[in-house]
């Protein structure tokens, strides 16, 4: 049998072992989302000492804004319907001092009017590009950029709510911060949020206004969720402010069984 030279023949040829180890790794390195490389953002903010960042990305299904005023609705056919709303999309402005995000200001809708000096225009960005930017940046930010981040984020189409939590639960975070982050829980999409902040809401150890957030946050989910919750809430927990806040957020609603937990309360008085 022939053998193959290793110099001054012809190259042998790969085992197919190999060829089909290689095929296999290109084709997951394909499947790896943008974020798994590098992400844009992160790659504009870096060669900024000093200006500006722009982007954009698209609004979660329910977020329309007019260029100015940012609304989350259910449906488009409402009698007050503003049509100069737009779905998307989010437009985020980042102010750069010497390498370090010092502002961010989103709207939605409506379009860049003109490209000022000294300001980076990304364009369009994949939305979970600029969630994991922005709640990065929500993480080790001063307050103020942090909370505007964490809007900004919220804002995306794309899964927001695992990060939002993980910030709501920091205690070593401004109660700000925090409370931004409990409020756009509330506004999420996943159902299982409401577990979450009923742990929050009920826990005796944490800051009370953290706390009273997380209760609106609760009102601010469908009524098949937040309902039993808010009832059990005003029926068991120790503390009386976060009783009457989840009382009231229960008379905010016509829903039969409220109804019922109020005679319920009248009626053992």
């Amino acid at each position: 049998m022939k053998s193959t030279r290793a110099h001054g023949g012809r190259a042998r040829a790969p085992r197919p072992r190999i060829v089909a180890t290689l095929f296999a790794t290109y084709v997951l390195w394909s499947l790896l989302p943008t974020s798994a490389f590098a992400n844009p953002i992160d790659d504009a903010l870096e060669k900024i000492g000093d200006g500006k960042l722009r982007f954009e990305y698209a609004a979660r299904p329910g977020v329309y804004g007019n260029g100015h005023n940012v609304t989350i609705r259910g449906q488009r056919d409402d009698d007050d319907w503003d049509w100069a709303y737009e779905p998307g999309p989010v437009r985020v402005v980042l102010t750069v001092n010497e390498g370090t995000v010092a502002r961010v200001k989103h709207a939605v809708g409506s379009r860049w009017s003109s490209t000022p000096r000294n300001t980076t225009d990304l364009g369009a960005v994949p939305p979970a590009d600029a969630v994991a930017f922005l709640m990065e940046l929500a993480s080790d930010a001063r307050a103020s950029v942090a909370e505007d981040a964490i809007a900004a984020a919220a804002l995306a189409d794309a899964e927001v709510w695992p990060q939002l939590l993980v910030v709501a639960r920091e205690r070593n975070r401004p109660s700000e911060v925090r409370k931004r982050a409990v409020f756009w829980l509330g506004q999420a999409a996943a159902d299982a949020v409401v577990g979450d902040l009923d742990d929050m809401a009920m826990d005796e150890d944490d800051e009370i206004e953290v706390r009273e957030a997380a209760v609106f946050a609760i009102s601010q989910r469908p009524e098949d969720e937040s309902v039993p919750t808010l009832i059990r809430i005003a029926r068991s927990d120790a503390h009386p402010r976060i009783r009457k806040s989840a009382l009231f957020w229960l008379s905010q609603t016509d829903d039969p069984r409220v109804v019922a937990f109020f005679e319920e309360v009248l009626t053992d008085r």
